[in-house]
């Protein structure tokens, strides 16, 4: 195994951008017969692991088995900072999440240290602002990601179209979710709504993502999670959706990461 913490100038955003990676590039032949060598007979996969608001990109390293999978799975774990943006793209310089995460940093990674590009082997998951982006990545960039999961998304943008600018919700102000979502009023047409994609991706016959989503029974999200899954199977867009036990945090989405990365890999896990 091989981890990186690695630091380097975002020419999208501006700024000096970190992202850290597990690579299993050096494993050795008792690691591999340990992990299952079964996944070193394939290429390896790459997943973007996307941490949730409030928190940074060193959250997966800590609150989950990160190492321990990357090493049995054969996936390399990248792990890159999304501030508070929902892996969006904002209007202002250093803002644009979406395009430095899902264009430039698969670029720079696939130069510096080998990560593959081709769809067949990347997924994209996350949890809660994460689980969200990666939602809506899979569904703005369905050429570059195979699979996907999300853990208690935070699936705000239905509650967006009434905001007022005196308004807030969720912990935060209208302001914020106009300056991260655009308009609230055009939210229901916006690239920025996974409803709209998904919609757009139908009316046009092309692919959808397969989604895998969990979310915690006691989880603050529970009824906007559940709402957007029956827009999913309204749609008859690809969804596994599971219910688990917990709150909205790691208590709950610890011991089900596995399974997440079990649906990723499909007929390879």
């Amino acid at each position: 195994m091989a981890y990186y913490d690695i630091t380097f100038r975002s020419e999208v955003n501006a700024r000096v951008s970190n992202v850290k990676v597990e690579l299993p590039n050096d494993t050795n032949e008792y690691e591999k017969q340990r992990a299952g060598i079964r996944h070193y007979e394939r290429p390896m996969k790459v997943l973007y692991l996307l941490h949730g608001y409030s928190n940074d990109n060193s959250e997966w390293a800590h609150m989950t088995y990160v190492r321990d999978f990357s090493q049995r799975y054969n996936i390399a774990m990248v792990m890159p900072y999304g501030d508070l943006s929902f892996y969006l793209d904002g209007e202002g310089t250093g803002q644009k999440y979406a395009s430095y995460i899902f264009e430039e940093l698969p670029e720079y990674l696939n130069k510096s240290i080998g990560i593959p590009l081709e769809r067949e082997h990347n997924y994209v998951g996350g949890c809660s602002m994460g689980g969200f982006g990666a939602i809506r990545a899979a569904y703005y960039y369905p050429e570059k990601f195979e699979r996907a999961f999300a853990m208690s998304p935070a699936m705000l943008t239905s509650g967006l179209k009434n905001m007022k600018p005196d308004s807030r919700t969720g912990g935060a102000d209208y302001h914020y979710y106009r300056e991260t979502f655009g308009d609230p009023e055009k939210i229901d047409t916006s690239v920025n709504n996974p409803e709209f994609l998904l919609k757009e991706l139908k009316r046009k016959g092309e692919r959808i993502t397969p989604l895998y989503m969990i979310c915690g029974g006691r989880d603050f999200l529970l009824e906007g999670d559940r709402a957007f899954v029956r827009f999913l199977r309204e749609q008859e867009a690809p969804v596994e959706y599971h219910e688990v036990s917990g709150p909205h945090d790691f208590t709950a989405w610890r011991d089900h990461f596995e399974s997440c990365i079990r649906f990723l890999l499909g007929d390879e896990a």
